[in-house]
């Protein structure tokens, strides 16, 4: 009801306002007030046809001929420049006669719809002279747009007491399309003074005052509440349509009183995009408060709409564009509008406050609308209610902010009192959890103290039946494993935590235990949490949970112990029983020499650690082949101290290199027992031993056979037993090679290369059980130097112009001394014979006038501690591995050396090939005879 009231109330004051106009008229500029009774009716507005006299200001001179110069008629208000038939811009002199004036005082008033001009009245003395009075001027006329300077401002000034005259008015307009909205008008001195100039200054200060206030409070209820934007996009509107108010009604012209077309135009673009902007504001507002009904895509379009006015007001300054005039004028009846419709509809649902919104929304569209009217339409007189329209709105909608707001606060005081109710019953649930849970949970003062809020748990764990106030330290640290640094350190934090900033706990707290052994065996698990008060941030007192987890501590390593059996049973299936026990029989071999080693030496002796080197190193080349990644690990601790008690970092130490020596033994055997107990491998016992000799003088005796006239059905009989004499004595070797490089893909995905291709050539040969294992010792090395500094990655092979993944090559030939010549070669980088020089230089390997062959060069390789590898990892780089391939060859009575396979040349790598001599007894032709000599055995 009351909406509609108002309703009522603001259409009966329109209707009220729209005086009829007095009914005179300009005819072709002149104007006869016989008529017009200034003191019984309305101002006398000057509207219709007056004279313009196009870029010419008209002077006392021009009097005496004016109807004779040339002249246009232009209709007032409404009519442009352009439609009259002249420029959009320029100057000229607007001129209208006045007849049959009333006696008395009359003032003339010029609003701030005129940008500038100056003002005269011209009229004939008695002695038929004619005579120019000026009147009034705002801004600067000029011929051009440096010298015109436009101003807004309304005056009012007198005009002389004669009958008869001409009202000339010397205009330019060189800013924006010349257009005048309104028309002077003459009345009584004082009474249009007193309206237009007094009364008119006091509704300014009311109506800024009221904006003033209404963004004042709005704002305040915003910062009381800042979840609620609606107040602030209230603020924001009162704040727009004032400043908007200031250049409507020129009051930047009165407080800038000097012309300034800066002002000026500021204030014509306040007029512009204030509109916008405002309309912008109030469907944030709207939105806000129905959400619904205002619906997201209207926000966005209204804000991409109000950005590009924006734009294009910025980059048409200074001038004014006439599209932009009729964009925002056009938003206005699109916009309002469309605003009604959707708050009325939420009005329809109940929405609150929507009723009044929609009742603000109306008042102010009627409000634009008389303006507009006023301003284009000459058919009625009545002031500009625009911003009484706006702070009816605003009023309207601080009422809905207000409900909004009082709601919140009846929604707050019930949540308060629900709140309430809940927190003393979280409490109580509290209450029973701390008794409940099997964790101990207490908080701590900063010094120490315990308060009363525990867990029941923690007096298990302590054993005390009240531990509050009790110090933490006397009561739970001191009796722990913790160190004194440990428990120094971790009061030194509490103390200084609390009562700080929370920043300060968290830089610390990381050197809190968050373990501990408690008396009795008990592990313990704590966790340090600070308590802050929100408004302050400051750390009230710290919470500290503790869990008792002996159980599951105890659980856990049992599952990596199982886990652990897992992984190492994995690795075992994927060899065959024989090759691991080959390799568990040479590393205890190893070791056990290793062992004898380390327990005969008392001192630093360099012979001594040479050969450690090479076991060890052995020990890890072979296990890394097979993924035995414990053996590896601990192999490669004892490697690393022998090499800084080489290079005198570390000084010998007999006890801790036997006891570095027991943690490689451990996992060999724990590989063996797990292989044995677990897997139930035992060949020794399932198979049986074979003297590898007799054997051998089968295969003799047999081979006789062969050039014997055996009858044709014995014939495949002898061969058939041959070959199975063969296969026990002798390993093929493409078979053997096939075996060594099956574990290299994986080795190359380790470095981050691609696995390379490797290619076996030559001669069908096999190798004795002895031969096998020298080779093995030999090509473990040789093959992992292959992968880590041979073959290249894949992305510098393909910037070589080589395929991305690298070939070694395995090429074996008889040799006519009765060797098997091995050439192990690949197509990587080569060998830098550059750096080699220069390292066998550093290590004195010559003396400084010998000037070395570049085969000595290559194979200086072989010497103990050769290397140029730029770092040391678990694969390669320490310069034991070509050492100790010599030394197994060289035992067996073979050799190695380096085979150039081009010509070299200056800092640049030259391809090679490892070549090996493997002496006759260890390896024989397939099909043909064995060597005649040595003796073996095998299982």
């Amino acid at each position: 009801m009351m909406d509609r009231f108002f309703a009522l109330v603001l259409l009966s004051l329109s209707a009220f306002w729209m005086t009829p106009l007095y009914g005179a008229m300009l005819e072709k500029g002149v104007m006869d007030a016989a008529a017009w009774d200034p003191d019984q009716q309305s101002r006398l507005k000057l509207q219709g046809e007056w004279r313009f006299y196009p870029d010419r200001f008209v002077n006392a001179e021009d009097m005496t001929n004016l109807e004779s110069l040339p002249h246009m008629l232009i209709k007032m208000p409404g009519q442009s420049w352009e439609e009259a038939g002249y420029r959009n811009q320029g100057h000229g002199t607007l001129a209208v006669r006045l007849e049959h004036l009333p006696a008395g005082r009359l003032g003339l008033l010029i609003d701030q719809f005129f940008n500038n001009y100056r003002s005269f009245f011209a009229y004939t003395d008695g002695d038929g002279a004619w005579r120019v009075q000026p009147l009034m001027s705002v801004g600067k006329v000029g011929t051009d747009r440096d010298s015109s300077i436009p101003q807004s401002r309304k005056k009012v000034t007198s005009l002389p007491a004669v009958k008869d005259g001409w009202l000339l008015i010397h205009v330019s307009e060189y800013t924006i399309d010349a257009t005048y909205r309104s028309t002077p008008s003459l009345g009584r001195f004082p009474a249009i003074f007193r309206d237009e100039i007094t009364h008119t200054r006091w509704e300014s200060f009311f109506v800024l005052g009221a904006f003033f206030m209404l963004l004042v409070s709005n704002l305040a209820l915003f910062l009381q509440r800042r979840d609620d934007r609606g107040s602030l996009h209230m603020a924001a509107f009162a704040l727009v349509m004032g400043v908007r108010f200031t250049s409507t009604e020129g009051l930047w012209g009165e407080a800038f009183t000097a012309p300034n077309t800066f002002v000026w135009l500021f204030g014509v673009f306040n007029i512009l995009m204030d509109l916008p902007l405002g309309l912008l504001c109030i469907m944030l507002f709207l939105h806000h408060s129905f959400p619904k009904y205002i619906v997201p895509w209207m926000v966005r379009s209204n804000q991409v709409f109000v950005a590009g006015c924006v734009a294009l007001a910025v980059f048409s300054f200074p001038s004014v564009p006439q599209v932009l005039m009729i964009l925002v004028n056009g938003i206005f009846l699109v916009v309002p509008p469309l605003l009604m419709v959707q708050t009325i509809r939420a009005a329809w649902k109940g929405q609150r406050g929507a009723g009044l919104s929609a009742l603000g929304l109306g008042l102010m569209i009627i409000a634009m609308l008389n303006d507009i009217l006023v301003a284009v339409n000459n058919a009625y007189d009545a002031p500009y209610l625009g911003q009484y329209g706006m702070l009816a709105f605003i009023i309207t909608q601080s009422q809905v902010v207000g409900k909004n707001f009082a709601h919140a606060f009846r929604t707050a005081e019930r949540l308060s009192r629900d709140l309430r109710v809940e927190v003393e019953r979280q409490t109580r649930d509290a209450k029973t959890i701390l008794h409940s849970v099997q964790q101990g949970l207490m908080t701590i003062n900063a010094d120490g103290a315990i308060n009363d809020d525990y867990s029941r748990f923690v007096t298990q764990i302590l054993g005390d039946k009240a531990p509050e106030r009790q110090n933490i330290r006397k009561i739970f640290l001191d009796r722990s494993d913790l160190t004194r640094e440990a428990k120094d350190m971790t009061m030194t934090i509490l103390e200084t935590s609390v009562g700080e900033d929370a920043m300060n706990f968290e830089t610390n707290a990381g050197n809190l235990p968050n373990t501990l052994r408690f008396e009795g065996g008990r592990i313990l698990e704590l966790d340090w949490q600070p308590v802050v008060n929100e408004k302050t941030d400051l750390v009230e007192k710290i919470l500290l949970a503790i869990k008792d987890v002996t159980a599951l501590k105890a659980l856990e390593a049992k599952n990596q112990k199982t886990q652990r059996e897992i992984d190492i049973i994995t690795r075992l299936l994927e060899i065959s029983t024989e090759r691991f026990m080959l390799f568990y029989k040479s590393s205890r071999e190893l070791l056990e020499e290793s062992r004898r080693l380390a327990g005969q030496t008392s001192g630093h002796n360099e012979e001594t650690l040479r050969l450690l080197f090479v076991n060890m190193h052995t020990i890890k080349g072979a296990a890394r082949t097979y993924h035995f990644s414990e053996i590896t690990n601990s192999a490669h601790e004892c490697e690393q101290y022998y090499a800084d008690v080489q290079k005198g970092i570390m000084s010998w130490d007999r006890q801790k290199a036997l006891a570095l020596l027991s943690d490689v033994e451990a996992p060999v055997d724990e590989y063996f027992a797990i292989n044995r107990y677990k897997l139930k491998r035992e060949p020794e016992e399932n198979m049986a031993r074979i003297d590898l000799k007799l054997v051998r003088d089968h295969i003799l005796e047999l081979q006789k056979l062969k050039r014997m006239d055996l009858d044709a059905d014995l014939m495949p009989f002898v061969t058939r037993v041959k070959d199975t004499f063969f296969n026990i004595y002798f390993s093929d070797a493409r078979t053997f090679f096939e075996d060594m490089t099956s574990k290299l893909p994986s080795l190359a995905r380790d470095l981050g290369k691609e696995p390379p291709e490797v290619v076996i050539r030559g001669a069908h040969v096999g190798f004795t059980v002895d031969g096998a294992e020298i080779l093995r010792k030999t090509f473990v090395h040789l093959l992992r130097n292959a992968v880590d500094h041979g073959l290249e990655p894949a992305d510098v092979r393909v910037a070589k112009g080589k395929k991305p993944s690298g070939t070694i090559f395995i090429d074996l030939r008889e040799h006519p001394d009765g060797y098997l010549e091995i050439d192990l070669s690949d197509d990587g980088a080569g060998l830098r014979l550059d750096r080699i020089h220069d390292k066998a230089k550093g290590m004195k390997l010559f003396h400084a006038d010998h000037k070395p062959s570049i085969e000595e060069i290559a194979n200086f390789i072989f010497v103990p501690g050769f290397s140029t590898a730029s770092s040391v990892s678990e694969i390669s780089g320490r310069g034991v591995g070509m050492d100790a391939v010599r030394k197994v060859l060289a035992d067996a009575g073979g050799q190695i050396f380096i085979q150039l396979l081009e010509q070299p040349q200056a800092i640049k790598p030259v391809a090679f090939a490892f070549r090996i001599f493997l002496p006759h007894e260890h390896w024989a032709e397939l099909n043909a005879a064995p060597p005649s000599s040595g003796s073996e055995s095998a299982a």
